[in-house]
């Protein structure tokens, strides 16, 4: 069977599965964090009652917040022991308002279609890389490929923020960035800080330009620029919704939260925390060394932040493939030190393989013989199958889905990786 057939036919799968889960299972989706988190939210605002979102300052028990019993309210066959925080900015709530006035499984269904359209967004900016490109069914076999991998399945299953908050700013940044347009890619990525973790991307990445002595006046405007979007965005929550629910919203993120929920879900405890959460309990056997995480995180970002500056120390950033290298780095950053490794964070690589596939296909087809970037595209094209491939594991079989399968096989890669980017500085290769 053509390998296009096998991937429509997965792909229709995945559609029917996200659909026909919607409709027929609206009590397993009540449990998704669209129906926990966001719809509840939306819901509030639109009823004017947005102080109910965060604990009150008072509070240092999440599953004795107020909005922990407004959502069990809201779905009386949650379990009780379950506990629903809301960790996101105020002005992140006001996207979910319209999906309010449908019922949850059918706004959650409504979520997944846009969701969708978000992605065939993101596929359009990727153009950047292959403008010439007309081929519409190239595009289409490109948008089978996002919809089929497995982090973007579980991202729209369980109705989470990643595409729209996280995804689609990092490729608005990157379509001004490749176009050598800084401060407006900075701006772009600013947008991130509604979904932090995302902003290990674009910060490592203007670390990088303010190591580089040439182009450290440009690290400085991106600077600038990532700054001046994160202040508006702040004076925008506090606009909307005012100083108080920002002190409840800070509050929140104040208070410690364990990892119980992921523990009982069944989802390995490692896949939810970062590569130093994961690694400490496996090798000492507890998981309440978080000193020692946050120190593992800043290192790190540091040996990360150091082994890309000696790679580009001597290069043109203006050039696609020095772009491309420094965005591996930091999505590699960020799968080891943000949160949720398998589910969410991992859904950046997809679109990186998307564009060093169109930086090769338009290499190609101007007679540019690239070694490294074609060796890029195998190890993230391995990176992508495998993802899958543990997956399905964890759907399957738990106990062989062994979290240090996942965590060698992104170290495997990263360090495969670094080689190939140290080959590019010593072969001073420069690809417009």
């Amino acid at each position: 069977m053509p390998k296009s057939i096998i991937k429509l036919l997965a792909a229709g799968i995945v559609i029917i599965f996200l659909i026909s889960s919607n409709l027929l299972l609206p009590k397993i989706i009540f449990a998704h964090d669209f129906c926990q988190e966001f719809y509840p939210v939306g819901l509030l605002i639109r009823q004017k009652q947005a102080n109910l979102i965060y604990p009150d300052l008072n509070t240092t028990d999440l599953k004795k917040s107020q909005f922990n019993t407004y959502v069990h309210k809201l779905y009386p066959s949650l379990p009780k022991n379950l506990y629903c925080p809301y960790f996101y900015p105020p002005l992140n709530g006001l996207l979910f308002v319209p999906f309010t006035f449908l019922k949850p499984n059918i706004a959650e269904l409504a979520w997944v279609i846009f969701n969708w359209a978000i992605l065939i967004l993101c596929l359009r900016l990727s153009r950047i890389f292959d403008q010439d490109l007309k081929n519409k069914f190239y595009y289409l076999d490109l948008f089978v490929s996002l919809i089929t991998y497995g982090p973007i399945i579980a991202t729209l299953w369980v109705g989470q923020c990643g595409i729209i908050y996280g995804i689609l700013p990092i490729c608005l940044g990157l379509y001004f960035w490749i176009k050598n347009s800084t401060f407006k890619a900075s701006l772009c990525w600013s947008l991130c800080a509604l979904k932090p973790q995302y902003l290990i991307i674009p910060v490592f990445i203007i670390s990088n330009y303010l190591l580089n002595n040439k182009y450290r006046l440009t690290g400085l405007k991106m600077f600038f620029g990532i700054i001046t979007g994160c202040i508006i965005l702040i004076l925008l929550n506090y606009i909307f919704f005012g100083q108080s629910l920002l002190a409840q919203f800070l509050h929140c993120l104040s208070i410690n939260v364990n990892m119980d929920q992921g523990i009982n879900s069944g989802i390995p405890y490692q896949l939810y925390i970062s590569l130093p959460g994961s690694l400490i309990p496996l090798l000492t056997g507890h998981s309440q060394y978080k000193s020692f995480q946050y120190i593992g995180l800043i290192l790190l970002f540091l040996a990360n932040l150091l082994i890309s500056a000696k790679i580009m120390v001597n290069h043109d950033f203006s050039t696609n493939l020095a772009k491309i290298i420094l965005l591996i780095l930091a999505a590699f950053n960020l799968v080891f030190i943000a949160t949720h490794l398998l589910y969410y964070d991992l859904v950046i690589f997809i679109f990186i393989y998307i564009f060093i596939i169109l930086f090769n296909h338009k290499n190609k087809l101007a007679s540019i013989k690239n070694e490294l970037t074609i060796q890029m595209q195998n190890l993230l094209k391995f990176a992508i199958y495998s993802i899958n491939f543990y997956g399905l594991l964890i759907v399957f079989n738990k106990t062989i889905a062994l979290p240090g399968i996942l965590i060698s096989l992104l170290l495997y890669l990263y360090f495969m990786i670094v080689k190939a980017g140290f080959k590019f500085s010593e072969n001073l290769i420069k690809i417009p």
